[in-house]
């Protein structure tokens, strides 16, 4: 494996976290972009595929901290 990543001309192999390939695997899929007037619509690849999952991991982390820190039980009165 080390072999065809130092022989890569374009160097387009790299080595990865179990956890990011996932992620990965969905940001390099093409996306549908959305088109405005004639010519807009098509497909499109993320430019930069790392720095869209840091950027993507990040949202989901703070995403989740938010719903944890909102869903949080609070008392209520059945009485009032």
């Amino acid at each position: 494996m080390q072999v065809s990543i130092e022989s890569c001309p374009v160097n387009c192999i790299y080595w990865v976290d179990r956890e990011e390939l996932a992620l990965l695997e969905f940001l390099i899929q093409p996306q549908l972009k959305q088109g405005y007037g004639v010519f807009g619509q098509g497909w499109e690849r993320t430019a930069n595929v790392f720095m869209a999952a840091k950027t993507l991991s990040k949202q989901l982390r703070q995403q989740a901290e938010h719903n944890h820190n909102n869903g949080k039980r609070k008392p209520y009165c059945f009485y009032n």
